[in-house]
């Protein structure tokens, strides 16, 4: 008999998946896999306003996809693990 994903899982994935269907966040990531980034570099490159910018990556990480750590005065944001790197190239790799 085939197994479910237990619904905690389930809810996860689903708001994982969900986070990366969005143009901006999703260039985000793709930025992203390259290595970490501070902000600035981050909205620069993706050439959006400092507050879109910052929405974009508190949906991130609150969905578990980014991480973010204080150097000085300045946040770095990196992606919290390997799967979401493979997902991501999968997914362009597809296209």
């Amino acid at each position: 008999m085939p197994t479910l994903i237990n619904e905690n899982t389930l809810d996860k994935a689903a708001s994982m998946l969900k986070a990366l269907a969005h143009n901006d966040r999703l260039q985000i990531v793709n930025l992203l896999l390259q290595g970490e980034l501070n902000f600035g570099e981050i909205q620069r490159v993706i050439g959006t306003k400092q507050s879109n910018t910052s929405i974009q990556l508190s949906k991130l990480k609150w969905c578990g996809i980014l991480k973010s750590r204080w150097d000085g005065n300045k946040v770095y944001y990196s992606l919290t693990n390997d799967s979401i790197k493979r997902i991501v190239k999968s997914i362009i790799a597809g296209i």
